[in-house]
C-alpha cells in the first residue's frame, strides 16, 4: 500500500517446493526483512496509513471498543469480566505463547470453565485471539485450547509494549498468516501442523531440526532470514500466502 508494489500471492505447496527461486524474485523489489519488521508492528490495520505515531493508541481504543460494546452487545457479561479479559489478553501478549490451564484461569477470572470457553470463543470471532487445539476431530465448542495467541502480532505489540517475547511474535504471525487458508493444529513434535499433512518448527535464523528427528513432510521457519535453503523457510515469505 505505500509503495504500490504489486506482488502476487503464492500457493503454500509451490512456497514450500519453490521458496528459494520465489524469494529472489521478491528480493528484486523489496527489502522483505525490513518491511517485515515494519509491518509486525504496525502493518496489520489500515490505520498505518494516517501516520504511525498514534498508531498503537488507535490499536488499544479498537481494542477497548471491541470488549466494552461489541462483546456486550451479544453477550450478557458485566465490567468486572471485561476487566478480566483485558488482564488476559495482557497475559497472552507477554507469554512464550500462552499455555492456558482452563481451572486455574476460571477460578482466577473468577467465571465457571464453560464461561471462560465460551468468552475464548467470542474473543476469537472477535480477531482479538486464535485458539489452537490438537486435533478438529472431536472438537466442541466447549473444548480447551492447547494454546492461545493474539490474533496479530500488532497487537502484541500494543500490548506488551516495547520488548515483546520474540518466539511469541514469530509463531503468532505465521499462525495469522497461514490459517487464512489452511486448517492448523498443534503437533505431536513441532509448533504446527497444516492440513495435518505439514509440521513446521518456528525459529531464529540459526534454528535447527533436531526436535524433529524422524518427522516427515517437516519445515524450519526461520525469523531474520532473508533466503532460505532445503528445508529451511524465511518466516516473511508467509505474508504471501494471500
Amino acid at each position: 500500500m505505500e509503495s504500490g508494489t504489486v506482488i502476487p500471492a503464492i500457493d503454500l505447496n509451490d512456497l514450500l517446493a519453490n521458496h528459494q527461486e520465489l524469494s529472489e524474485s521478491i528480493i528484486r523489489k523489496i527489502k522483505p526483512l525490513y518491511e517485515f519488521g515494519k509491518y509486525l508492528k504496525y502493518g496489520q490495520y489500515p490505520f498505518f496509513m494516517e501516520g504511525i505515531d498514534a498508531y498503537h493508541q488507535k490499536v488499544l481504543a479498537t481494542i477497548n471498543l471491541i470488549l466494552e460494546i461489541d462483546i456486550k452487545a451479544v453477550v450478557d457479561i458485566d465490567y468486572n469480566h471485561i476487566v478480566k479479559l483485558k488482564r488476559l489478553l495482557y497475559s497472552i501478549a507477554t507469554s512464550v505463547p500462552f499455555v492456558p490451564n482452563i481451572s486455574k484461569l476460571s477460578n482466577k477470572i473468577e467465571v465457571s470453565r464453560p464461561y471462560l470457553i465460551k468468552a475464548l470463543n467470542i474473543l476469537e470471532k472477535s480477531q482479538l485471539i486464535k485458539q489452537l487445539h490438537k486435533s478438529n476431530k472431536g472438537i466442541s465448542y466447549l473444548s480447551k485450547p492447547e494454546k492461545i495467541y493474539l490474533n496479530n502480532t500488532n497487537l502484541i505489540h500494543t500490548l506488551a509494549g516495547g520488548n515483546p517475547e520474540k518466539g511469541n511474535l514469530r509463531e503468532t504471525f505465521f499462525l495469522n498468516q497461514v490459517s487464512v487458508r489452511h486448517d492448523v493444529k498443534l503437533p505431536p513434535a513441532g509448533d504446527f501442523f497444516v492440513e495435518e499433512k505439514f509440521i513446521f518448527e518456528i525459529g531464529g535464523k540459526n534454528k535447527t531440526a533436531k526436535q524433529l528427528s524422524g518427522q516427515k513432510n517437516y519445515f524450519i521457519v526461520k525469523d531474520e532470514l532473508e533466503m532460505g535453503a532445503g528445508h529451511s523457510i524465511p518466516l516473511w515469505m508467509f505474508g504471501f500466502l494471500y
